[in-house]
């Protein structure tokens, strides 16, 4: 049985507009493993910093807001898919966490029941502020546009893996509990709704949390392996290393970023680099991952923040709610892939709506892969910025690069390609996929491509009895991003190369030296390793853009800088 804690805050509204700060403790979450004496310490549930300030409740706040009445989706670019009529419509999120979404708050209430509610074996039936939070952050009810979600006509269900409650906000879990209610989500389904995305707003720490080494990580990549869902998490709030399922290999990790444009990491958002685990002989290699996915507002968040006040509300901290905000942007990038791809269930892997996401992130301040010039080859091991990943996410740019240009090449092996787009492709080792480029493309143009894949976990689901012993390593292939300049088809000039080790991403950002026709190439080099020998086809999404974009004024967010909200005042019912 697994202990837990997390922080939360439910303030208190009055009618009339009152000032409320409070300051709260940052508790750290502790878990128990399996062995009854091994106590591991980890990340803090929804770090709550306030200060001095109050809002009105009658402006349209939507996701995040601050006195300065600031809207969250122009920052994360949901308004563009907006705009274009994709607000989750046709997409289904899942919170997943120690306990259930409450299903009165006015967030909630136009589009769940208690049927959309999941219990995981030995749950208990609880509601909690913290996923009432999550839940409203990722896909809350747009309720006279206040506090709406990014994806706020997605269908929302919630699923609670915490066996029990302490003191302090703590909570237990189990294996049983914990994959039971991924797998009800992902798999069965809540009231007939499978999860495109799933979102985890809570870890766990130690050693085995950091490298992924631990027994319902591996179980959950090898549930994301085997559907392709999306699985935001949160990357703790320790400003430490990455851990909990986010030090897996296949989620999506996420991080927070400051109020101060929302353009560099919130200080208490973990980061890399992050440990690996070998499984072939046991050792651990220290810091040596960028396991950072993407980034996105994780400060001054607005949330529904009750389980008794239907119009409660909360300005929250913590990377637990930059977490559902990118869930609720890949529930937008899935709404549109189901429209414009029905019949292609590739186009909704997580590989590629993962891919889309880091190729049309937007750079924070200080972004850094450590990309290097040696002998004229623009090369980086690193692939992701310790802090932020692929950047501070962008729904509307992603949305362009996966629905304006090359929509997935005919076949697995790459082909013929536009200047942005996507693709859903397979190799085996040893095998080089090239997607050349049908036009040239222009010296100076920012070039940016990410490609992922999952590494494969042996995993036999079973349905009546959720033991996970039988979850082990198979295959974790080791794939590398070239790009190289073909003017002279005979003589292919290297310009960039992405290759990162240990993590199962490759991601470059540069500015192209001349104009001239080039090459985009995906490289299965080698495996990390494949205890199942199985010498077959690995898939990944890559995505690519190298349409030049407008850069915004440096005014454009110069009012989010002003901080966070300490209380707010109650927004009277209808």
């Amino acid at each position: 049985m697994m202990k837990l804690r997390f922080l939360s805050l439910s303030l208190v509204f009055s009618c009339a507009p009152v000032v409320m700060a409070q300051s709260l403790p940052l508790d750290e979450i502790d878990r128990q493993f399996r062995p009854a004496s091994s106590v591991i310490t980890q990340e803090k549930h929804a770090e709550l910093l306030l200060q001095d300030g109050y809002f009105t409740g009658n402006e349209n706040y939507l996701v995040g807001g601050n006195s300065s009445n600031i809207n969250l989706f122009p920052v994360v670019g949901a308004n563009g898919a907006h705009s274009l009529g994709y607000t989750g419509t046709r997409s289904t999120v899942a919170i997943v966490e120690g306990g259930l979404a409450w299903v009165g708050h006015q967030a909630l209430s136009p589009k769940m029941t208690n049927a959309d509610l999941l219990l995981g074996l030995g749950a208990a039936n609880s509601f909690r502020t913290h996923a009432t939070g999550t839940a409203s952050n990722a896909a809350g009810a747009n309720v006279n546009g206040f506090a709406s979600g990014v994806a706020y006509d997605a269908a929302l269900r919630s699923a609670s893996i915490a066996t029990g409650f302490g003191s302090g906000g703590s909570f237990f879990t189990t294996e049983d509990s914990e994959f039971s209610a991924y797998y009800g989500a992902v798999v069965n389904g809540i009231n007939t709704k499978r999860a495109d995305v799933t979102n985890s707003s809570w870890g766990f720490g130690g050693s085995a949390g950091r490298t992924g080494f631990y027994l319902q990580t591996l179980a959950h990549d090898g549930l994301i392996h085997q559907t392709g869902v999306v699985s935001a998490i949160s990357t703790g709030n320790d400003n430490g290393q990455v851990r909990g399922y986010a030090g897996g290999l296949n989620g999506f990790a996420v991080g927070a970023l400051a109020p101060d444009g929302y353009n560099t990491r919130s200080g208490f958002s973990n980061f890399g680099p992050t440990d690996y685990y070998n499984p072939v002989n046991g050792s651990v290699i220290n810091s040596v991952r960028a396991r950072v996915d993407i980034a996105a507002p994780g400060e001054a968040v607005i949330a529904a923040w009750s389980t008794t006040n239907a119009t409660g509300y909360a300005s929250v901290s913590g990377t637990s709610f930059s977490a559902p905000i990118v869930a609720g942007g890949a529930a937008l990038i899935a709404d549109a892939g189901k429209d414009k791809f029905a019949t292609n269930a590739n186009a909704r892997s997580n590989m590629v709506i993962q891919s889309v996401l880091q190729t049309g992130a937007t750079k924070t301040a200080g972004w850094d892969n450590g990309t290097t010039n040696v002998s004229g080859v623009l090369k980086t091991t690193q692939a992701l910025d310790y802090e932020t990943g692929a950047g501070r996410m962008d729904v509307g740019t992603s949305l362009s690069i996966y629905s304006d240009g090359t929509t997935d090449v005919s076949g697995l092996s790459g082909g013929t390609i536009a200047a942005k787009g996507w693709d859903f492709g397979g190799a085996v080792v040893g095998q080089d996929n090239d997607y050349t480029f049908a036009q040239l493309l222009e010296g100076g143009t920012k070039f940016t491509a990410s490609l992922v894949w999952n590494a494969k976990v042996n995993y036999t689901y079973f349905t009546a009895n959720q033991d996970l012993t039988s979850a082990g390593y198979d295959r974790f292939s080791n794939f590398d991003l070239l790009l190289y300049n073909v003017d002279n088809v005979n003589a292919p000039v290297l310009v960039a190369e992405s290759s990162a080790q240990y993590i199962a991403r490759e991601h470059m950002h540069i500015t192209l030296p001349s104009t001239g026709k080039y090459m985009l190439r995906v490289r299965f080099g080698s495996e990390l390793y494949d205890f199942g020998a199985d010498d077959t086809t690995d898939f990944y999404g890559v995505s690519w853009n190298a349409t030049p974009s407008a850069v915004p004024e440096p005014a454009t967010f110069a009012a989010l800088g002003l901080g966070l909200v300490a209380a707010m005042r109650r927004r009277k019912k209808a």
